[in-house]
């Protein structure tokens, strides 16, 4: 069986997400429970956002002059606050994830061209060898035409010529 075949960290990965979903849920629930966590992590960051978001909105239709934002109550601001807690655990799961899967694909890449640069290396030591071999056939062949010359030229030699 090929190991490469059923996908198990793909699995994985999707099981990771499916997970962290109802994590994401109750880290904003508990949020939203925690007296401490509500008022320092949740109710002053939804505030704060509410008033980036307005500031944004308003520097985008045009608005100059400096604005007033009114605050949220307490309630509002702190499901804003929870809401971002939340999407912001997802967010990190996915990036997580994300980068799980591109150092796995990277790493098996660099198997694949570790490999491939052996097999280069395993022909250029096939091709050099090769060349050492030709060369020595090439000086054997000179050696046995000079022999042959040489044989050629002492039967010539040795026949009588004839008047």
């Amino acid at each position: 069986m090929v190991a490469g075949a059923f996908p198990v960290v793909k699995l994985m990965s999707l099981l990771t997400k499916q997970i962290s979903k109802p994590i994401a849920n109750a880290i904003k629930s508990g949020a939203k429970q925690n007296a401490f966590f509500r008022k320092y992590f949740c109710e002053l960051p939804g505030q704060g956002f509410h008033r980036l978001e307005t500031n944004v909105k308003m520097k985008l239709m045009g608005h100059v002059g400096p604005s007033e934002v009114k605050p949220l109550n307490e309630q509002v601001a702190v499901n804003l606050a929870a809401e971002m807690l939340g999407e912001g655990f997802l967010f990190a799961v996915g990036v997580g994830t994300l980068l799980f899967e591109y150092r796995r694909s990277a790493k098996k890449e660099e198997g694949k061209e570790a490999e491939q640069n052996r097999k280069l290396d395993e022909l250029e030591s096939k091709i050099s060898e090769l060349g050492i071999v030709i060369e020595h056939q090439a000086a054997e062949m000179r050696e046995l035409n000079r022999l042959l010359q040489s044989f050629r030229g002492s039967e010539n030699k040795n026949i009588p010529k004839k008047s």
